[in-house]
């Protein structure tokens, strides 16, 4: 069974604040009058002083305030690594060079940065640079390939230098691999080496821009011989694509060909279109 309080009556509650009230007044009578007096003062001088003090205050307080640091990159990379450099001659006054570069970073993908190669001949004098814009994957290793440099001093010296390098931990939302087919070498009927094949798309969408480095190798498929370089344009969804790359001279004694078809998924624009897929009836 609940039990209810009994509460008091209307005339006794007003007794009790009545009570109350008189002994409050009772207690401030009591108080010393002084104590009243400096309080009132306290009180009335506090306004002038508020006045006074505000500026000079806010100015000292504002001074003294040091900000937080504001990172403004957010991640803290290991800087790409190079790990082999090469100059192949080509020709009298033509040569190629390469580098194959590392991103150390297994979360942090290089979007974009850009590369330049320092080229010098034996006593280390500058001859030429080249530079260009590339990205490289979270973990993955790449190749930096320049097929044709001209000038009619001897290379024999490369270095590697990159600058404004773009971070990010975004991650494509799929893995984008092509099918090399067909892949095919020979000698064009004017004795120029050549290279061809066929990039296939099995994606269900398409890409603006495809490049396809071409790296060839020696009978030992140790050390790379030649290099070369295609960029596709517009391949669609299951579309295969027909390339071939030429060099000015033949070629003997190579051994594997590396075709690596690749997509810079975060590039601005890289998609060409998707092809929805049709539910079944």
């Amino acid at each position: 069974m609940v039990t209810i309080p009994q509460l008091p009556e209307k005339e006794e509650l007003e007794f009790r604040e009545k009570e109350f009230f008189l002994s409050l007044r009772e207690q401030m009578q009591a108080s010393r009058k002084w104590l009243f007096w400096v309080l009132l003062a306290i009180f009335i001088l506090s306004f002038p002083a508020k006045l006074y003090l505000q500026k000079p205050l806010a100015n000292y307080f504002i001074g003294r305030y040091v900000p937080p640091l504001v990172n403004t990159n957010p991640y803290n990379p290991s800087p790409l690594k190079v790990l082999r450099t090469g100059i192949l001659p080509v020709q009298q006054g033509t040569y190629s060079v390469y580098a194959q570069i590392l991103n150390p970073n297994p979360e942090v993908t290089a979007r974009q940065f850009h590369y330049q190669f320092a080229l010098s001949d034996q006593g280390g004098v500058l001859v030429k640079t080249v530079e260009g814009d590339s990205f490289i994957m979270a973990g993955d290793s790449s190749f930096l390939l320049v097929p044709q440099v001209n000038t009619d001093k001897a290379l024999k010296q490369v270095a590697v230098a990159f600058s404004n390098v773009r971070w990010t931990s975004s991650r494509p939302d799929t893995a984008i691999s092509f099918d090399v087919l067909q892949k095919n070498t020979g000698v064009s009927a004017e004795g120029k080496f050549f290279v061809e094949a066929v990039v296939h798309n099995p994606q269900s969408f398409g890409f603006r821009q495809v490049e396809v480095p071409i790296m060839v190798f020696d009978r030992a498929n140790k050390d790379i011989i030649a290099i070369n370089y295609t960029v596709l344009t517009d391949v669609r969804s299951q579309e295969g694509r027909y390339f071939r790359v030429i060099w000015p001279v033949q070629l003997a004694n190579f051994g594997q060909i590396q075709i690596s078809p690749n997509v810079n998924p975060l590039s601005p624009g890289w998609l060409l279109e998707k092809v929805q897929k049709i539910p079944s009836r």
